[in-house]
């Protein structure tokens, strides 16, 4: 008697079980159709970058990009209640994609400068745009001040940074190396074929974190002025322009922006 009641009872939770599992897989299931119409009703905003400005930007395997600047954009529009579709444009298309509307908002990376407002809205700040100075750290004084004029300082040519260099080291020094990217600088002062490079520092320290097998050092370019890095957005988007910094205060707040910073940026300074 006791094996047959015994029995009864686990058939009867195993019916019970199989019933609650069913309508817990039916009610998640409901739940993403809801997920999915609410999305589908949400204002969808084309947002433009590059294909790579590590730790800002970064392309994945399948095509697609993420990064810090994404991340963040992404947490904006869970924020504000807006889907983000990203596109990988060409830098040369900044301009010409805002002025016809091509696209709604451009990110990688771009200073804050008075001569771009002229073709778009800026966001508040989100981070310090630094200009830092990279070498191997094999002799821990080599970045002093004192001792740049007599490295071979590889930059990015046709980049705002070439005049900064020539600040510090003069005019047409022919110890400045230019190149076509920053990662062919990079490549150049792993290979030894300059002492030190000159990039945005949050892209140096993107390397450094990138590739730890190396050794280095690391500082702020000096007699350099600093900058702040912003979203642009097309005039003709004010409400974007709001959303935008409405959702940028708001994962301040409440610390996401932390989070992804973290993720991708470690603990650098964002101190200007």
């Amino acid at each position: 008697m006791i094996k047959t009641r015994l029995a009864i009872v686990i058939a009867t939770s195993i019916v019970v079980l199989t019933a609650c599992s069913s309508q817990e897989t039916e009610h998640k299931k409901e739940e993403a159709r809801e997920q999915s119409s609410e999305n589908a009703n949400l204002p969808t905003y084309r947002i433009a970058t590059v294909s790579t400005s590590s730790p800002l930007i970064s392309k994945k395997e399948d095509g697609t990009v993420t990064g810090f600047e994404i991340e963040i954009l992404e947490a904006i529009a869970e924020e504000q209640g807006f889907k983000p579709e990203f596109v990988i444009h060409k830098w040369k298309d900044l301009r010409p994609d805002l002025e016809s509307g091509k696209v709604d908002l451009w990110t990688a990376g771009i200073t804050i400068k008075d001569e771009r407002r002229k073709f778009g809205y800026f966001s508040d700040p989100y981070l310090p745009d630094k200009v830092g100075i990279l070498t191997l750290a094999d002799s821990p004084n080599k970045l002093d001040e004192k001792n740049l004029k007599n490295l071979r300082i590889g930059v990015k040519g046709k980049s705002s940074f070439v005049a900064q260099v020539e600040n510090v080291v003069g005019k047409n020094n022919r110890k400045i190396v230019k190149y076509k990217s920053s990662y062919a600088v990079f490549e150049a002062l792993v290979r030894k074929k300059v002492d030190a490079m000159v990039a945005n520092e949050l892209f140096l320290g993107g390397m450094v974190k990138q590739y730890p097998e190396f050794k280095y050092s690391l500082k702020t370019l000096p007699k350099t002025k600093n900058g702040s890095l912003g979203f642009m957005i097309q005039k003709d988007k004010p409400e974007l322009l709001i959303q935008v910094n409405e959702g940028l205060k708001a994962i301040k707040e409440n610390g996401k922006f932390d989070q992804i910073k973290q993720k991708w940026l470690g603990d650098v300074d964002l101190d200007k």
